[in-house]
Protein backbone atom coordinates (compact mmCIF):
# COMPACT_ATOMS: atom_id res chain seq x y z
CA UNK A 1 0.00 0.00 0.00
CA UNK A 2 1.51 3.31 -1.05
CA UNK A 3 1.59 6.46 1.06
CA UNK A 4 -1.44 8.03 -0.63
CA UNK A 5 -3.55 4.92 -0.06
CA UNK A 6 -2.52 4.74 3.60
CA UNK A 7 -3.34 8.44 4.04
CA UNK A 8 -6.79 7.96 2.43
CA UNK A 9 -7.49 4.94 4.69
CA UNK A 10 -6.48 6.86 7.82
CA UNK A 11 -8.70 9.81 6.83
CA UNK A 12 -11.64 7.50 6.03
CA UNK A 13 -11.36 5.66 9.34
CA UNK A 14 -11.00 8.95 11.17
CA UNK A 15 -14.09 10.34 9.43
CA UNK A 16 -16.18 7.27 10.26
CA UNK A 17 -15.06 7.37 13.89
CA UNK A 18 -15.68 11.09 14.11
CA UNK A 19 -19.12 10.83 12.46
CA UNK A 20 -20.11 8.07 14.88
CA UNK A 21 -18.94 10.24 17.75
CA UNK A 22 -20.97 13.20 16.48
CA UNK A 23 -24.05 11.00 16.08
CA UNK A 24 -23.61 9.62 19.60
CA UNK A 25 -23.24 13.13 20.99
CA UNK A 26 -26.37 14.25 19.12
CA UNK A 27 -28.39 11.30 20.45
CA UNK A 28 -27.05 11.98 23.95
CA UNK A 29 -28.12 15.63 23.72
CA UNK A 30 -31.49 14.70 22.18
CA UNK A 31 -32.46 11.42 23.87
CA UNK A 32 -35.56 9.49 22.94
CA UNK A 33 -38.51 10.53 25.10
CA UNK A 34 -41.89 8.88 25.28
CA UNK A 35 -45.48 9.89 25.96
CA UNK A 36 -48.73 8.04 26.39
CA UNK A 37 -51.03 9.22 23.64
CA UNK A 38 -54.76 8.84 23.03
CA UNK A 39 -55.94 8.87 19.43
CA UNK A 40 -59.59 9.45 18.57
CA UNK A 41 -61.90 11.00 16.04
CA UNK A 42 -65.62 11.08 16.81
CA UNK A 43 -68.31 12.72 14.70
CA UNK A 44 -70.50 12.82 17.81
CA UNK A 45 -70.32 15.31 20.64
CA UNK A 46 -69.16 14.20 24.03
CA UNK A 47 -66.49 13.85 26.65
CA UNK A 48 -63.36 11.79 27.25
CA UNK A 49 -61.93 11.14 30.70
CA UNK A 50 -58.63 9.61 31.76
CA UNK A 51 -58.52 8.39 35.36
CA UNK A 52 -61.81 10.16 36.06
CA UNK A 53 -60.56 13.58 34.89
CA UNK A 54 -61.79 15.30 31.72
CA UNK A 55 -59.21 15.46 28.91
CA UNK A 56 -61.57 16.39 26.06
CA UNK A 57 -65.00 17.98 26.08
CA UNK A 58 -66.77 19.35 23.05
CA UNK A 59 -70.27 20.71 22.36
CA UNK A 60 -69.89 19.30 18.84
CA UNK A 61 -67.93 16.57 17.09
CA UNK A 62 -64.70 15.56 18.85
CA UNK A 63 -62.47 15.90 15.84
CA UNK A 64 -59.63 13.55 14.94
CA UNK A 65 -56.69 14.19 17.22
CA UNK A 66 -53.75 12.73 19.10
CA UNK A 67 -53.43 14.05 22.64
CA UNK A 68 -50.70 13.40 25.18
CA UNK A 69 -52.31 12.22 28.42
CA UNK A 70 -49.31 11.83 30.73
CA UNK A 71 -50.42 14.77 32.89
CA UNK A 72 -53.47 12.67 33.85
CA UNK A 73 -51.44 9.57 34.80
CA UNK A 74 -50.09 9.95 38.32
CA UNK A 75 -49.44 6.31 39.29
CA UNK A 76 -48.34 2.98 37.90
CA UNK A 77 -51.01 0.37 37.32
CA UNK A 78 -54.46 0.59 35.81
CA UNK A 79 -55.41 3.73 33.87
CA UNK A 80 -59.08 4.11 32.94
CA UNK A 81 -60.38 5.62 29.71
CA UNK A 82 -64.05 6.68 29.73
CA UNK A 83 -66.11 8.07 26.85
CA UNK A 84 -69.58 9.58 26.72
CA UNK A 85 -71.05 10.28 23.29
CA UNK A 86 -74.31 11.91 22.20
CA UNK A 87 -75.69 13.19 18.93
CA UNK A 88 -74.95 16.81 17.98
CA UNK A 89 -77.54 17.03 15.22
CA UNK A 90 -80.84 18.88 15.29
CA UNK A 91 -83.28 17.34 15.93
CA UNK A 92 -81.40 15.02 18.29
CA UNK A 93 -81.28 11.48 16.99
CA UNK A 94 -80.42 8.22 18.71
CA UNK A 95 -77.02 6.57 18.38
CA UNK A 96 -77.04 3.13 16.78
CA UNK A 97 -74.55 0.27 16.93
CA UNK A 98 -73.51 1.13 13.38
CA UNK A 99 -72.75 4.68 14.53
CA UNK A 100 -70.49 3.28 17.23
CA UNK A 101 -68.65 1.05 14.78
CA UNK A 102 -67.82 4.13 12.72
CA UNK A 103 -66.35 5.83 15.81
CA UNK A 104 -63.82 3.06 16.44
CA UNK A 105 -61.50 3.86 13.53
CA UNK A 106 -58.03 4.62 14.93
CA UNK A 107 -59.46 4.90 18.47
CA UNK A 108 -56.41 3.71 20.40
CA UNK A 109 -53.97 4.21 23.25
CA UNK A 110 -50.29 4.06 22.41
CA UNK A 111 -46.80 5.03 23.47
CA UNK A 112 -45.21 7.48 21.08
CA UNK A 113 -41.51 8.35 20.95
CA UNK A 114 -40.10 11.77 20.13
CA UNK A 115 -38.48 10.18 17.08
CA UNK A 116 -40.96 9.44 14.36
CA UNK A 117 -40.08 5.75 13.96
CA UNK A 118 -40.89 4.89 17.59
CA UNK A 119 -44.51 3.91 18.08
CA UNK A 120 -46.13 1.15 20.15
CA UNK A 121 -49.86 0.50 20.27
CA UNK A 122 -50.94 -0.54 23.76
CA UNK A 123 -54.64 -1.01 23.09
CA UNK A 124 -57.21 -0.52 20.33
CA UNK A 125 -60.64 0.34 21.71
CA UNK A 126 -63.98 -1.14 20.66
CA UNK A 127 -67.37 -0.02 21.91
CA UNK A 128 -69.53 -2.56 23.65
CA UNK A 129 -72.77 -3.78 22.15
CA UNK A 130 -75.77 -1.65 23.04
CA UNK A 131 -79.17 -3.35 23.39
CA UNK A 132 -80.97 -0.62 21.45
CA UNK A 133 -80.33 2.85 19.94
CA UNK A 134 -79.77 5.48 22.62
CA UNK A 135 -79.40 9.26 22.93
CA UNK A 136 -76.34 8.78 25.17
CA UNK A 137 -73.69 6.07 25.09
CA UNK A 138 -71.11 5.49 27.82
CA UNK A 139 -68.20 3.08 27.75
CA UNK A 140 -65.06 2.40 29.76
CA UNK A 141 -61.75 0.63 29.21
CA UNK A 142 -58.64 -0.15 31.26
CA UNK A 143 -54.98 -0.18 30.26
CA UNK A 144 -51.93 -1.19 32.29
CA UNK A 145 -49.27 1.53 32.39
CA UNK A 146 -46.04 2.45 34.08
CA UNK A 147 -45.97 6.21 34.57
CA UNK A 148 -43.26 8.07 32.72
CA UNK A 149 -43.19 11.32 34.71
CA UNK A 150 -43.31 11.94 38.44
CA UNK A 151 -46.19 14.43 38.58
CA UNK A 152 -47.98 15.50 41.72
CA UNK A 153 -51.30 16.60 40.22
CA UNK A 154 -54.15 15.97 42.65
CA UNK A 155 -52.52 12.90 44.21
CA UNK A 156 -52.08 14.49 47.65
CA UNK A 157 -55.10 16.79 47.51
CA UNK A 158 -58.07 16.75 49.84
CA UNK A 159 -60.99 14.43 49.16
CA UNK A 160 -63.68 16.98 48.32
CA UNK A 161 -66.45 14.38 48.38
CA UNK A 162 -66.06 14.35 52.17
CA UNK A 163 -66.55 18.10 52.50
CA UNK A 164 -69.75 19.82 53.48
CA UNK A 165 -70.99 20.42 49.93
CA UNK A 166 -72.42 23.89 50.63
CA UNK A 167 -69.10 25.04 52.07
CA UNK A 168 -67.27 23.46 49.13
CA UNK A 169 -69.47 25.26 46.63
CA UNK A 170 -68.98 28.55 48.47
CA UNK A 171 -65.18 28.31 48.27
CA UNK A 172 -65.12 27.02 44.70
CA UNK A 173 -67.42 29.81 43.48
CA UNK A 174 -65.23 32.36 45.26
CA UNK A 175 -62.18 31.09 43.37
CA UNK A 176 -63.96 31.08 40.02
CA UNK A 177 -65.20 34.63 40.58
CA UNK A 178 -61.62 35.73 41.17
CA UNK A 179 -60.48 34.00 37.97
CA UNK A 180 -63.40 35.51 36.07
CA UNK A 181 -62.32 38.97 37.24
CA UNK A 182 -58.77 38.41 35.96
CA UNK A 183 -60.07 37.25 32.60
CA UNK A 184 -62.54 40.09 32.14
CA UNK A 185 -59.85 42.64 32.99
CA UNK A 186 -57.51 41.05 30.47
CA UNK A 187 -54.98 40.36 33.23
CA UNK A 188 -53.19 37.53 31.44
CA UNK A 189 -50.14 37.68 33.73
CA UNK A 190 -52.41 37.32 36.76
CA UNK A 191 -54.14 34.35 35.13
CA UNK A 192 -50.81 32.70 34.29
CA UNK A 193 -49.76 33.14 37.92
CA UNK A 194 -52.90 31.31 39.05
CA UNK A 195 -52.20 28.56 36.50
CA UNK A 196 -48.51 28.24 37.36
CA UNK A 197 -48.67 24.76 38.96
CA UNK A 198 -50.82 23.32 36.16
CA UNK A 199 -48.66 24.92 33.45
CA UNK A 200 -45.40 23.57 34.88
CA UNK A 201 -46.77 20.03 35.01
CA UNK A 202 -48.13 20.46 31.49
CA UNK A 203 -44.63 21.40 30.29
CA UNK A 204 -43.11 18.34 31.98
CA UNK A 205 -45.75 15.91 30.69
CA UNK A 206 -45.46 17.22 27.12
CA UNK A 207 -41.65 17.51 27.02
CA UNK A 208 -41.72 21.15 25.99
CA UNK A 209 -38.34 22.81 25.50
CA UNK A 210 -37.57 26.46 26.28
CA UNK A 211 -38.72 27.73 22.89
CA UNK A 212 -41.95 25.73 23.06
CA UNK A 213 -42.61 27.03 26.55
CA UNK A 214 -42.07 30.62 25.38
CA UNK A 215 -44.47 29.97 22.49
CA UNK A 216 -47.05 28.63 24.93
CA UNK A 217 -47.04 31.83 26.94
CA UNK A 218 -47.07 33.92 23.77
CA UNK A 219 -49.94 32.22 21.98
CA UNK A 220 -52.00 31.18 25.00
CA UNK A 221 -51.61 34.70 26.36
CA UNK A 222 -52.98 36.08 23.12
CA UNK A 223 -55.82 33.54 23.21
CA UNK A 224 -56.75 34.24 26.82
CA UNK A 225 -56.80 37.97 26.13
CA UNK A 226 -59.63 37.29 23.65
CA UNK A 227 -61.84 36.39 26.61
CA UNK A 228 -61.51 39.88 28.14
CA UNK A 229 -64.89 41.49 28.69
CA UNK A 230 -66.82 38.47 27.41
CA UNK A 231 -67.36 36.70 30.72
CA UNK A 232 -70.86 37.01 32.24
CA UNK A 233 -71.45 36.78 35.95
CA UNK A 234 -71.34 33.29 37.40
CA UNK A 235 -74.84 31.89 37.25
CA UNK A 236 -76.65 28.73 36.26
CA UNK A 237 -73.81 26.30 36.86
CA UNK A 238 -73.31 22.73 38.05
CA UNK A 239 -70.51 21.88 40.45
CA UNK A 240 -68.88 18.62 39.46
CA UNK A 241 -66.39 16.52 41.44
CA UNK A 242 -64.03 14.17 39.58
CA UNK A 243 -60.57 12.65 39.97
CA UNK A 244 -61.75 10.19 42.64
CA UNK A 245 -63.06 13.12 44.67
CA UNK A 246 -59.99 15.35 44.47
CA UNK A 247 -60.80 17.63 41.51
CA UNK A 248 -63.71 20.03 41.12
CA UNK A 249 -65.04 22.13 38.25
CA UNK A 250 -67.97 24.42 37.55
CA UNK A 251 -69.78 23.71 34.28
CA UNK A 252 -72.44 25.72 32.50
CA UNK A 253 -75.87 24.37 33.35
CA UNK A 254 -77.74 25.50 30.26
CA UNK A 255 -77.51 27.39 27.00
CA UNK A 256 -75.42 26.88 23.90
CA UNK A 257 -72.37 25.94 25.97
CA UNK A 258 -74.10 23.59 28.37
CA UNK A 259 -71.57 21.28 30.03
CA UNK A 260 -68.59 23.42 29.11
CA UNK A 261 -66.41 25.15 31.67
CA UNK A 262 -68.06 28.14 33.33
CA UNK A 263 -65.18 30.38 32.14
CA UNK A 264 -65.67 29.57 28.46
CA UNK A 265 -67.51 32.07 26.29
CA UNK A 266 -68.58 32.95 22.77
CA UNK A 267 -67.69 36.04 20.73
CA UNK A 268 -70.55 36.51 18.28
CA UNK A 269 -68.93 39.50 16.56
CA UNK A 270 -65.89 37.39 15.58
CA UNK A 271 -67.75 34.08 15.16
CA UNK A 272 -65.52 32.39 17.73
CA UNK A 273 -66.01 30.22 20.79
CA UNK A 274 -63.34 30.34 23.48
CA UNK A 275 -63.65 27.20 25.59
CA UNK A 276 -61.66 27.38 28.83
CA UNK A 277 -62.20 24.41 31.13
CA UNK A 278 -60.48 25.04 34.48
CA UNK A 279 -60.18 22.29 37.09
CA UNK A 280 -59.40 23.03 40.74
CA UNK A 281 -58.02 21.05 43.67
CA UNK A 282 -57.30 21.76 47.33
CA UNK A 283 -53.75 20.71 48.27
CA UNK A 284 -53.53 19.49 51.85
CA UNK A 285 -50.68 21.95 52.48
CA UNK A 286 -52.59 24.95 51.13
CA UNK A 287 -55.37 27.14 52.50
CA UNK A 288 -56.79 27.92 49.04
CA UNK A 289 -58.01 26.12 45.97
CA UNK A 290 -55.59 26.02 43.04
CA UNK A 291 -55.83 25.27 39.33
CA UNK A 292 -54.58 21.72 38.82
CA UNK A 293 -55.41 21.15 35.12
CA UNK A 294 -56.97 23.12 32.28
CA UNK A 295 -58.26 22.59 28.75
CA UNK A 296 -58.49 25.32 26.14
CA UNK A 297 -59.67 25.51 22.57
CA UNK A 298 -61.22 28.07 20.30
CA UNK A 299 -63.46 27.01 17.45
CA UNK A 300 -65.69 28.53 14.81
CA UNK A 301 -68.80 27.12 16.45
CA UNK A 302 -71.13 30.06 16.61
CA UNK A 303 -72.43 29.88 13.04
CA UNK A 304 -73.09 26.16 13.37
CA UNK A 305 -74.96 26.70 16.61
CA UNK A 306 -76.94 29.50 15.01
CA UNK A 307 -77.77 27.30 12.02
CA UNK A 308 -78.90 24.45 14.28
CA UNK A 309 -81.05 26.78 16.34
CA UNK A 310 -82.55 28.34 13.22
CA UNK A 311 -83.30 24.93 11.71
CA UNK A 312 -84.85 23.71 14.94
CA UNK A 313 -87.01 26.85 15.19
CA UNK A 314 -88.11 26.54 11.56
CA UNK A 315 -89.02 22.89 12.06
CA UNK A 316 -91.08 23.69 15.15
CA UNK A 317 -92.92 26.47 13.30
CA UNK A 318 -93.56 24.13 10.37
CA UNK A 319 -94.97 21.44 12.67
CA UNK A 320 -97.23 24.01 14.34
CA UNK A 321 -98.59 25.17 10.98
CA UNK A 322 -99.31 21.59 9.92
CA UNK A 323 -101.26 20.78 13.05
Amino acid sequence: MNGVSRLFLILAVGCISGCKGQKADKEKNNPQVYNYTLRYGFDLQGEIRVNDVVVEKSPFSIYYEDIVVDEFILDDGITTIEVELSSDTEPISKITQRDLYSQEKDFSFFMAGSKQDKYKVIKNFHFKQIPEPSYLVKDKWEVEVKRIYNLRGWKYSEDLSKWNQKELEKQVVKKYKYLLGLINMGDVDGLFKEMDFAIKEYFIANNLDKQEQDDFYKYRGRAFSNLAGLQPELESYNMRIMGQGRVVVLEKKEGRYKGQGILGSGDKANNQSYLLYVMLHKPKDSKEFQIVRFLYSNQVYWSRIADNEANSKAEKESNTENQ
